[in-house]
């Protein structure tokens, strides 16, 4: 899967890294927060709103977020709970 938002972001990222007038800490802070992005981008990508199969509880109605072909511990249809 090809997205747009890497390369672009990734470039940011260098250019930061490469720049010593911004001052520490906050050349960090700003690497962290384009990773988080970089990060966020991804999961949206690979989240699905697809119902589950069978509702664990067919009272509550629950949206699956599951990448396709695997399973998280966090979605409300197929994790524990946790």
């Amino acid at each position: 899967m090809t997205d747009p938002y890497t390369p672009a972001i990734n470039t940011f990222i260098e250019q930061i890294k490469a720049d010593k007038s911004i001052v520490q800490p906050w050349r960090n802070y700003a690497l962290k927060h384009l990773q988080e992005a970089l990060a966020e981008i991804r999961m949206g990508l690979t989240t699905s709103n697809a119902k589950p199969d069978e509702p664990a509880d067919p009272i509550v109605q629950t949206f699956c977020t599951c990448p396709a072909g695997g399973r998280r511990r966090d979605c409300p249809a197929h994790g524990d709970g946790r």
